[in-house]
């Protein structure tokens, strides 16, 4: 499904079309699902995200300084 203008401003979300596929620990695939089991449809808002909050951690602990290559870092954000 494509989507002439999948970014901005969007008054109402945009009806999209979904497949799920899965398989269990051994590989074997489940059915391919590609309706919700009540009927209903899924929609996405497509509105560009603010960001309100964020923090970042380094090797586990709160680093508000430079980030060097070495250590593993995570941004956490809302």
């Amino acid at each position: 499904m494509s989507d002439e203008t999948p970014a901005g401003l969007v008054t109402q979300a945009k009806q999209v079309e979904f497949e799920i596929t899965y398989e269990d620990e051994a590989g074997n695939q489940g059915s391919i699902i590609t309706q919700t089991s009540d009927g209903t449809s899924v929609s996405i808002d497509t509105t560009s995200p603010i960001v309100t909050d964020y923090s970042m951690e380094v090797n586990e602990n709160p680093f508000p300084l430079q980030i060097w290559r070495q250590y593993q870092s995570l941004l956490h954000f809302e």
